[in-house]
C-alpha cells in the first residue's frame, strides 16, 4: 500500500506527483484487522507480508489536514504467493492551502485587522468575504500551477 499526494485532485497518481507521509493503513479480512502501518512518504510501499490468500479489505485513515481523492478502502483477492499493490489519493484541504497562500502574502507590518468581519445579523463572515478568498487562492493555485509548468521546461 502507498498513498501519493494528489496535487490536482484528479484521482490518478500522475507523473508529477509525489508520495503522502501519514497515512494510516488498515488491513482486514473477515476475521479483523490483520495489520496497520503509517504510510512514509516515499516510493517505497507498505507490505504486508505472509497473508494467507483470501479477500481483504485496505483502508486508509487520513489526518485532519487532508482530503482523499480516492475511495477511503479497497476490496483484494490476494492469491497464495501473489502481490497486490493499492495506492490511495490524497491532497491538502484546498481551504487550509488558500489560506496559507494568503498569510504568507501578507507581512505582519503591512496585515490590517478589518474593523468589523462578520454580518451582524448572523455573526458570520459575510458571503463577498468567501468569495474573495476563492478568487485569490484560484489564482495563487493558477500561479503556482505555471510557476511549476514553467521550471518543467
Amino acid at each position: 500500500l502507498n498513498a501519493f499526494a494528489d496535487s490536482n485532485g484528479n484521482g490518478v497518481h500522475d507523473a508529477d506527483e509525489g508520495y503522502m507521509a501519514g497515512i494510516t493503513f488498515s488491513v482486514a479480512n473477515a476475521n479483523g484487522i490483520v495489520g496497520q502501518a503509517v504510510s512514509a512518504g516515499t516510493d517505497q510501499a507498505v507490505c504486508f507480508d505472509g497473508l494467507d490468500a483470501g479477500e481483504y479489505q485496505a483502508t486508509q485513515l487520513l489526518p485532519a489536514r487532508l482530503d482523499m481523492t480516492t475511495a477511503a478502502q479497497a476490496m483484494v483477492t490476494v492469491d497464495a504467493g501473489g502481490t497486490v499493490g493499492i495506492e490511495f489519493g490524497s491532497r491538502v484541504h484546498v481551504e487550509e492551502s488558500i489560506a496559507t497562500a494568503v498569510a504568507a502574502t501578507q507581512s505582519p507590518a503591512t496585515a490590517t485587522p478589518a474593523a468589523d468581519s462578520t454580518d451582524s445579523d448572523t455573526g458570520k463572515p459575510p458571503i463577498g468575504a468567501y468569495i474573495g478568498l476563492a478568487i485569490i487562492g484560484s489564482l495563487i493555485i493558477g500561479l503556482i500551477g505555471l510557476i511549476v509548468r514553467t521550471l518543467k521546461k
